[in-house]
């Protein structure tokens, strides 16, 4: 992996970004619970990826605090688990396992807006299930499931104006806990989902893909009238308008392959190939 520091940063960050290439007989719990596409690729073209380091500057952030917090744990505290299922080796590390109430606690360091639009909830809902299958199949009795979530970015004068928003930077959330059965049957069912479409195109969902749009626009006017996902819609509603109105064409774009995602460098589906 070549990482780049196109925005300059210290030096300090790029010592302190460490990834390591996954090996095909392993599979981490993060990877297990995504697309089969970007462990594939991270596997066949490790040494081509390239990443620049201001990419990272919020994993960094919440790298420290993980470490920090993990200074005050217990004996569960990112405790590494390996389980051999079918071909692979399942590893897991929760952050925290507690034997007094018997539940297993993730820390998040994330977005506020991943509270108000759940958009990682479900994502967290399978890794934290997957921790607890691999605690349950050694006797350790799980009952709960809680994400403390630190918001990054969350705003005060927001929470006064807004009941619907979080109203503290700091928002423990319980996680729906499935069956042992339901887990098993869920990592079973994603290790086999890997192996048979190893370099399958993620989804739309994974890939956070926004559709184009045509949004309704009158002069003067910051926000649109009104937003179509067809063109065709928006020019029938503008007709109901005078001449002061406009349609602007708001391009569709998946966030996750433009932006954020660790193999988007070496990905023909990112680049638009396919």
């Amino acid at each position: 992996m070549k990482i780049t520091n196109n925005k300059n940063r210290p030096e300090e960050f790029i010592k302190a970004i460490k990834f390591y290439q996954p090996k095909p007989e392993r599979m981490s719990t993060t990877h297990l619970i995504d697309e089969p596409l970007i462990r594939t690729l991270q596997i066949e073209k490790w040494d081509d990826i390239i990443v620049d380091v201001s990419d990272f500057t919020l994993m960094l952030l919440g790298i420290s605090f993980h470490k920090y917090i993990g200074e005050f744990g217990d004996e569960f505290a990112e405790h590494k688990f390996e389980d051999k299922v079918d071909s692979l080796m399942v590893v897991g590390k929760a952050d925290l396992y507690k034997v007094e109430t018997q539940s297993i606690e993730d820390w998040k360091v994330t977005s506020v807006w991943t509270l108000v639009y759940e958009s990682r909830v479900k994502e967290w809902e399978k890794q934290l299930n997957v921790y607890a299958w691999q605690h349950r199949k050694r006797g350790l009795k799980v009952t709960k499931l809680v994400v403390h979530a630190i918001l990054r970015d969350w705003s005060e004068s927001r929470a006064l104006k807004n009941k619907d928003y979080p109203q503290n930077d700091f928002v423990s959330i319980e996680i729906p806990l499935w069956s042992f059965e339901q887990q098993e049957k869920y990592i079973k069912d994603q290790i086999q989902f890997h192996l048979m479409n190893p370099k399958g195109e993620c989804s739309p969902e994974s890939k956070w893909q926004k559709e184009t749009a045509y949004a309704v626009m009158k002069k003067g006017r910051k926000s649109a009238l009104r937003v179509f996902d067809e063109e065709v819609k928006a020019i029938d509603y503008q007709v109901g308008y005078n001449k002061s109105t406009y349609i602007e064409k708001r391009l569709g774009e998946c966030l996750r392959c433009k932006k954020y995602c660790l193999v988007r460098s070496v990905c023909e589906y990112a680049k638009g190939d396919k």
